[in-house]
């Protein structure tokens, strides 16, 4: 349960989430975890652990050639980071994000940038990321 979802590559991926307590397990699960699938029936686990905390609420956007999951719950409090992937195995954090932490924000592509729009913080903000990070060598 609220995992992020995006489709990469020829790929459709679920990234973290958890679940809330339930009868067999009665306290909330958060996960960092990578999934994917080219088909949606046969899946493939790519990382057990990412190297972003795990988390629930977060925010998943395919932009640039890769894939950004930002911001989040992680159960102690909301977050603010950046991490981003053009596999899906190796991850890289986007550092010194200037927004309050939150989480369950709106976040999509437009105008060649990636968008944060406000969150559970309630706060009326718009930030705006303009380009992607350096090309990784």
């Amino acid at each position: 349960m609220m995992g992020g979802e995006a489709v990469h590559r020829g790929r459709m991926w679920i990234l973290g989430g958890g679940t809330y307590d339930m009868p067999e397990v009665p306290a909330r699960r958060y996960e960092n975890d990578v999934w994917s699938s080219a088909d949606g029936i046969a899946w493939r686990h790519d990382l057990v652990e990412a190297p972003w905390a795990a988390r629930q609420y977060h925010e998943v956007a395919v932009w640039d050639g890769r894939m950004f999951v930002l911001e989040g719950y992680d159960g102690v409090g909301n977050r603010k980071d950046v991490w981003y992937s053009d596999d899906g195995v190796s991850w890289y954090e986007l550092v010194d994000t200037p927004w309050a932490p939150r989480h369950a924000s709106s976040i999509f592509v437009h105008d060649e940038a990636l968008w944060v729009v406000t969150g559970n913080n309630l706060t009326s903000d718009v930030w705006r990321l303009d380009c992607a990070p350096p090309t990784l060598r």
